[in-house]
Order: structure tokens, then C-alpha cells, then sequence
């Protein structure tokens, strides 16, 4: 059953890995062109969206054995270590964190801001975890995240 699971959880992180490259590369693009094309608007629906399912991860992945997460409670994961790789004056707390991910992207989105590093930094740092999860074989909780 684990072996299910950990198959699962690889393929899971793998699509989170792959969408949260297309996210930072064209968060990269708008950066520098200083506007919005449609697909970029798309990519950053998919990243709000994204960060909504890692938030409702959060309440999933409470007291469940790892053989029972789902992919929610996977992204969850991955978005906490994500975070902690961000700078530490940049993050209170987890929970301050989804919100000021979120808000950047909605200013983006709004094109009131396109000051878009910490949003490239955790999407490249999601991507980067997803692709570790994906060929360690890792659910994705566990001791190496503590």
C-alpha cells in the first residue's frame, strides 16, 4: 500500500513541480516585459489556485497517516517547505504567508505591481521540491522535512 502511495505522492509532486515552472517562467517574463498577455493571466489563475489547494491542505493533512494524504495535503507540504526557504523577513507565519503570496499575485494580476522575485523565488523553490519528491520516490512528509 505505502508503495501505491509513495507512486502517487512522486506523480502528484511531479504535475506541481511542472506547473510551478510554467508559473516562475512566466512570472520571469512578465517581469521583464512589464505587462500582462493573456497567458500570463491564466498562469497566475493556476498559481492563486495552487496556493488555495496548499491552504486547504493544511486542514486535510491533520492527523492523517501518510498513506491517506491527498494531493492537497501533498501541496500543503510542499508550499510549507517552500516558505521556509524564503528569506525570514519576508514571512511571519504560514498562514501570513499564503495571504501575502496571493495578494502579489492578485496586484500582479490588477498590473499594480510586477515586482515579482519572492513569487519567482517560491515558485522555483515548489518546483525544485516537487522534482526532489518525484525521483526520491517521497510522499512528501516525513523526516527529511522536518
Amino acid at each position: 500500500m505505502i508503495k501505491s502511495t509513495n507512486r502517487r505522492g512522486s506523480s502528484v509532486s511531479l504535475r506541481t513541480a511542472i506547473l510551478a515552472d510554467e508559473i516562475a517562467k512566466s512570472l520571469r517574463n512578465v517581469s521583464l516585459r512589464q505587462r500582462l498577455w493573456d497567458q500570463d493571466r491564466r498562469v497566475i489563475s493556476k498559481a492563486v489556485a495552487l496556493l488555495t489547494e496548499a491552504r486547504q491542505g493544511r486542514d486535510a493533512a491533520k492527523d492523517k497517516q501518510v498513506d491517506k494524504l491527498d494531493e492537497p495535503s501533498l501541496a500543503y507540504g510542499q508550499a510549507i517547505e517552500a516558505i521556509r526557504a524564503m528569506p525570514p523577513r519576508f514571512f511571519e507565519s504560514l498562514d501570513k504567508s499564503f495571504e501575502e503570496l496571493v495578494s502579489q499575485l492578485k496586484d500582479l494580476q490588477d498590473e499594480r505591481s510586477f515586482d515579482v522575485r519572492y513569487l519567482v523565488e517560491f515558485f522555483t523553490a515548489i518546483r525544485d521540491i516537487g522534482l526532489h519528491l518525484h525521483f526520491s520516490g517521497s510522499p512528501g512528509f516525513g523526516p527529511h522535512f522536518s
